[in-house]
């Protein structure tokens, strides 16, 4: 088929917009710039891109974008009581993809998304126990106890209980720790601090399993298709024994 057919068919553009669009370089055909809008593509093994974006995404096995949620953006498709995180994805993928747990509004950090339900629900299931780890600010000081508190786990209200943390002081700063936890109940780590009788000024994911904000050298609102390798690594991602 002929690639400006097939972006098409795609949904991507008229006949005339694909064409523009190769021509100012934004479509990859096999990680090269496309430079012929009548070049023969097989849709089911070539792998075509449109500014950075799978032009058939379900024809990608484990597809996944990572993402630096910025602070101000829900993980909603509809605009509630932010602005929803999707309008950060490529347009093309913002229907198909869903996020790989959440973040609150004002939480930054590492977000992940798919359109691979399998790996969805691997990653997200409770009996997986995958690592998150977390740079927490606070209003006060955090001590020894409270870390050994966060380590063995705290009464987070409601009947529930946090599963053992991994808890780090900050060296330089004695209102910020690292946790990382291995499940996902609702704002749990602000309500983990809470059970401290402190209160969360600010929270930053850095990690999600195998994957780092730093490994994948993201900045703030940026975002990309990782590689096989990468999903790969994310798939291998140790689970905590508990």
């Amino acid at each position: 088929m002929r690639l400006d057919k097939f972006l098409c068919d795609n949904h991507i553009g008229s006949r005339s917009e694909v064409k523009t669009l190769i021509k100012k370089g934004l479509i990859t055909v096999n990680n090269q710039v496309a430079k012929d809008p009548g070049m023969n593509i097989d849709g089911s093994k070539d792998s075509v891109f449109y500014k950075g974006a799978p032009v058939q995404s379900e024809a990608i096995d484990s597809c996944v974008y990572a993402l630096y949620k910025p602070t101000g953006y829900v993980c909603s498709k509809e605009e509630k009581d932010g602005i929803p995180v999707f309008e950060l994805l490529p347009e093309n993928i913002r229907e198909s993809f869903s996020s790989i747990g959440r973040l609150d509004k004002d939480t930054t950090g590492l977000l992940l998304f798919t359109n691979d339900g399998e790996l969805l629900h691997l990653l997200i299931s409770p009996r997986r126990h995958v690592d998150k780890t977390y740079i927490v600010s606070c209003e006060k000081e955090i001590t020894e106890e409270d870390c050994v508190k966060l380590s063995d786990g705290v009464n987070l209200g409601d009947g529930e209980v946090s599963l053992p943390a991994k808890c780090e002081l900050n060296q330089a700063n004695s209102k910020v720790i690292s946790i990382t936890i291995h499940e996902g109940k609702y704002h749990q780590i602000k309500r983990m601090m809470k059970a401290t009788c402190n209160k969360v000024t600010a929270l930053h994911r850095i990690s999600f399993g195998n994957l780092s904000i730093e490994s994948l050298s993201l900045k703030e609102k940026e975002g990309r298709f990782l590689n096989e390798s990468e999903i790969e690594l994310l798939k291998s991602s140790p689970e905590r024994k508990v």
